[in-house]
């Protein structure tokens, strides 16, 4: 197997990950109050990279099996 390439199981397992991260993202956005545009690293980015360190290291996790 190429190092690039996963296993289905991998891959299905990766998406399960992927999707609870989307509807965090998405949990997250509903909360946060509306962004007035001035300010360019406000509390979604904040949100965003926490739910990054979250999610990532299981992602890579996977891929290091």
């Amino acid at each position: 197997m190429s190092g690039n390439q996963l296993s289905v199981e991998k891959n299905e397992r990766i998406k399960k990950i992927i999707d609870q991260w989307e509807k965090e993202i998405e949990k997250m956005e509903a909360d946060l109050p509306p962004s007035d545009g001035s300010h360019f690293d406000g509390p979604r980015t904040w949100a965003r990279v926490e739910l990054e360190k979250k999610y990532m290291p299981m992602i890579q996790a996977i891929k290091d099996e």
